[in-house]
């Protein structure tokens, strides 16, 4: 790699949304070009301070770029390792180098279990499920409750309906309609006579 093609990955990759394909061993390229710069740095040392100063500043460039490169990257990593955990999405690896494929699955593990851990709150989803189904199955039942319309035949306290309402307090006379076998159960008791509509 030169610093050139090194200088255009960082242009393509900062204009992009998406991750570019380095290739499998871009950071180690990257290495090398760094290391062959210091060495051609560390051979000037002796040599006219401008040439030195120059060649420092090019290793310094190529190490800011490669930094900036990097970050660019991470950024869109993370942003993707997001995206992958909320939406629930197959993961892709795809333009990754293998050490950022590696970053990937570390950060999506961590998310993962942050919000299974996080996200827990104590309660199991089945038994909000079962808590639910308990509640439809309730409406269902109360929506098949009967009712029939009956006169309170003597003051009476308030009672709870099979329907989880309260009725009542009742006073003599008072025409009322309950679940039926609330009614029937005053009727019974001579509390009610039943009124037909």
């Amino acid at each position: 790699m030169r610093t050139k093609e090194l200088i255009e990955i960082q242009r393509k990759e900062k204009v992009s949304p998406y991750l570019q394909d380095l290739g499998e061993n871009f950071y180690q390229e990257v290495k090398e070009l760094i290391n062959r710069k210091y060495s051609n740095y560390s051979k000037l040392r002796d040599e006219d301070v401008s040439r030195v100063s120059l060649a420092l500043q090019e290793l310094e460039n190529i190490k800011n770029i490669a930094l900036d490169l990097y970050e660019t990257r991470e950024r869109k990593i993370v942003s993707n390792a997001l995206y992958f955990v909320k939406s629930g999405e197959e993961i892709e690896y795809e333009n990754l180098t293998k050490e950022e494929a590696e970053i990937m699955r570390r950060i999506i593990n961590t998310l993962k279990d942050s919000r299974r851990e996080i996200l827990n709150f104590g309660i199991d989803r089945r038994e909000i499920k079962t808590f639910v189904e308990e509640r439809i199955e309730k409406k269902e039942e109360e929506e098949n409750i009967s009712y029939i319309t009956v006169r309170i035949v003597r003051d009476l306290p308030a009672i709870a309906g099979i329907d989880e309402k309260v009725y009542g307090g009742f006073k003599a006379e008072d025409i009322v309609t309950l679940p039926e076998s609330n009614a029937r159960a005053l009727i019974n008791s001579s509390e009610a006579e039943e009124v037909k509509l």
